[in-house]
This record gives C-alpha cells, structure tokens and sequence, in this order.
C-alpha cells in the first residue's frame, strides 16, 4: 500500500532560501518525491497549514491536490509497479537525448 501527500522537501536548499514542494510517494521503505515548484517556507505555511483564503491561493491549492490525485490514479492502474515508467507517465516529459528530466 503506498501513501501520497503533499511536502516542503527540505533535503536540497534551492537559491533564495526556496524548497520543492513536492509529491512524497511512501511504499514500505521507497520513497519517490515528483517536484511540483520551489517555494519558500513562508508561502507553503500561508498556503497548505495555515490556508489562507485568497483566490490566488486556493487556486494553487486545488491545482496540488489535482495533481495529487492523478499520482494516485496512474500508481493504482499501474501493475507491477515500474519508478522510471511511473515518473514518465505522471510529468510526461523527455529531454532531447529520450532520457526522462526529474519532475
């Protein structure tokens, strides 16, 4: 059984003290992470804890939760359960040399 939420990935500092949000897909002791968007620490309270209600915010909130939700749905038809064929069908891009850019 996997498990799929919504984090602030504090392992890699980007630049302007910003952090991937990003998809944490929790099977047993894998873990996969799908990038969404750096944000800082200060957005992602405002955003996801403490939900601010601003148009502007509970718009990306839902477009998350959306994305969230195709995780799950492209993890439960997939059988047996393959990580580069998972990632390529959830962010659906290649670079120019057909290998798969992170998510």
């Amino acid at each position: 059984m996997a498990t799929f939420h919504l984090e602030l990935d504090k392992r890699v500092k980007l630049k302007n003290n910003k952090y991937n949000l990003s998809v944490r897909l929790g099977m047993g002791n894998d873990i996969m992470y799908l990038k969404i968007i750096p944000m800082t620490e200060d957005q992602y309270q405002k955003v996801f804890v403490k939900k601010i209600g601003d148009p502007k915010s509970i718009k990306f909130r839902d477009d998350c939760n959306q994305f969230l939700s195709k995780c799950e749905s492209i993890y439960a038809d997939m059988k047996p359960f393959d990580k580069p064929k998972y990632r390529k069908l959830v962010c659906g891009k290649e670079d120019e040399g057909g290998k798969l850019t992170s998510c």
